[in-house]
């Protein structure tokens, strides 16, 4: 619902001549940077006048504005300037000839009288009192210093209230700033060359900081997610277990931040940095997985890949996460709402992470992962068959000359079948002898194995 305070109503201020550039640092709360002059600015042309005037006229029939009992003279100083000009061009009392700043001078004026007799007006209303005139926030501000010596109009506010009291509700500032925002934008899109670049600004500051945050905390969950799918890309090189991964790694995110909103919390800045850090300690425990996944021995298919990563890895997650939870169970007791918050936000993701990194993400790669192939099956083995067919050689005691090729078709099979078992076939005597005698009848063939 938020903290309201009927007493503070919030401005409808809009401001020329100044661009709204913040060019001051921004690590700095006490940097405030150096003005932007808006150099096409110019009230003292009649287009501009005249826009003014109509302005301030349909601002006053739009739904947000309140009206405002007694005189404010700077609200739409234009109209109270041309109420000004209509005085008699001779003062009565002194004999003194005012043109020419009177009667005798017509809207829109000239950009001399309007300069020259908007100076004499602004100087008569800031000797009224205070409580009439605020001379530090509406109307004309004049150059300190011109080149030609007249007076120039170096920015302009024209200010009045809305019926929007100021409160910490994000729902009801975003109401007004969008429906100011979008009036305003449509009506400076039609103005003259001179008042186009106005500008509405209020009492946003702490609107300003939540819609930030509203915005800048889903764009660092993209960030992260895409950037995780990058980290598991590189270290898996595998685009499939990747993005499993990365969708496990979404689906702790999204679980994190909906059970935190079912435990009642509101975005903050504490809040914000919180679903930040999960970003980091979500994807940890689905690497692992994924890693020993990857890992598994030659020729495993899905089931025997993921039983060889649970083996390896769910024991050292589940500590991991336990450990992590029980530092948030020891900031419970803590009379600090922040470090509660802390407590509640590492248990929270610890399980969420730990629970979809063993169950979801282990069964999608069950059901759709890849198979961990033999990389030596096709070509290695088949290589060491030819070469061993190859080394049967002649010598025989039968009087034949090259190779047998009934021995060496037998000796290929049983190379074949032998291949099955890569590591029964490395340590074999036959693998690593020099010389194998063949007794077929009569004959003695020896084959030279290959070097």
């Amino acid at each position: 619902e938020g903290w309201p305070d009927p007493l503070l109503e919030m401005p409808l201020r809009f401001v020329w001549g100044v661009l709204p550039v913040d060019n001051g640092d921004h690590n700095d709360p006490s940097s405030r940077g150096s003005l932007q002059w808006d150099k096409t600015f110019d009230i003292a042309s009649r287009d501009s006048q005249v826009w003014l005037i109509s302005f301030c006229s349909k601002l006053r029939s739009q739904p947000f504005f309140k009206p405002t009992g007694g005189p404010l003279l700077s609200n739409c100083f234009l109209e109270n300037f041309i109420d000004w000009m209509k005085r008699k061009c001779d003062d009565p009392i002194d004999k003194l000839s005012r043109a020419p700043c009177c009667e005798s001078a017509r809207f829109p004026y000239n950009r001399k009288v309007f300069s020259t007799c908007l100076a004499m007006a602004a100087n008569s209303l800031y000797n009224t009192p205070a409580q009439l005139i605020a001379s530090d926030v509406a109307g004309p501000k004049f150059a300190k210093k011109t080149r030609s010596g007249f007076p120039k109009v170096k920015a302009l506010v024209v200010e009045y209230y809305s019926n929007y009291s100021l409160t910490t509700s994000f729902k009801e500032m975003d109401t007004f700033f969008k429906q100011v925002e979008s009036w305003s934008q449509a009506e400076m899109a039609s103005a003259p060359p001179g008042m186009r670049n106005g500008w509405f600004v209020s009492h946003l500051s702490l609107y300003d900081v939540q819609r930030s945050l509203a915005r800048e905390t889903v764009a660092a969950i993209v960030i992260s997610t895409v950037a995780s799918l990058v980290v598991v890309c590189l270290t898996t090189r595998d685009l499939l277990l990747s993005s499993v991964a990365s969708i496990t790694v979404a689906s702790i995110i999204l679980v994190t931040v909906a059970i935190l909103v079912l435990f009642g919390w509101k975005l903050n800045i504490i809040e914000a940095v919180a679903i930040s850090l999960a970003i980091g300690l979500a994807v940890d425990f689905s690497i692992h997985y994924v890693v020993n996944y990857r890992l598994a021995p030659d020729n495993s298919n899905r089931m025997e890949a993921v039983k060889y990563s649970l083996s390896m890895m769910s024991g050292p997650t589940i500590m991991a996460a336990l450990t992590t939870a029980a530092t948030g169970i020891l900031m419970f007791p803590s009379s600090v709402l922040a470090y509660r918050q802390i407590g509640i936000f590492l248990i929270v993701v610890m399980c969420a992470s730990w629970v979809y990194a063993t169950f979801f993400l282990m069964s999608l790669l069950a059901l759709f992962g890849p198979n961990v192939k033999k990389q030596c099956e096709s070509d290695r083995c088949k290589n060491i068959g030819i070469n061993i067919g190859d080394g049967i050689l002649a010598g025989s005691n039968c009087g034949v000359d090259g190779p047998v090729l009934g021995e060496q078709h037998e000796l290929t099979g049983m190379q074949i079948r032998g291949s099955g078992n890569r590591r029964a076939a490395d340590n074999s005597p036959s693998a690593a002898s020099a010389t194998t005698i063949l007794h077929d009848d009569d004959c003695e063939l020896p084959v030279l194995a290959p070097s």
